[in-house]
């Protein structure tokens, strides 16, 4: 599956506008981080779908992905709750850990 050009986005969503008279907000899941993704599959809502089981199994993808990135990070932000700091130093030390697990290069 290919990530859409911004430009179709955009026309996209503001044709929807134009239609529907709602604000729209259109983004390609596939090149969005894995918060944001995982937001919009638990708390968005699908208004089309030309392929069930593509979605289906994206969504799977996508909320698997989620769950990882939780377990990883929990020691981080179980330090972050405890010192109530999320800044400075504490900013090193996500840079080293996502490092260490893999996420950043």
């Amino acid at each position: 599956m290919a990530a859409a050009a911004t430009s179709d986005l955009l026309e996209q969503a503001r044709s929807l506008e134009v239609d529907l008279g709602l604000d729209i907000d259109l983004v390609d899941l596939m090149t969005v981080p894995t918060v944001l993704r995982y937001e919009v599959i638990t708390r968005g809502r699908r208004i089309y779908c030309a392929e069930r089981d593509v979605a289906v199994e994206f969504e799977g993808r996508s909320l698997a992905e989620h769950g990882r990135f939780m377990e990883d990070f929990a020691p981080l932000f179980d330090k972050i709750r405890e010192t109530g700091r999320a800044i400075g130093r504490d900013l090193d030390d996500l840079l080293e850990f996502s490092q260490r697990v893999g996420r950043i290069e």
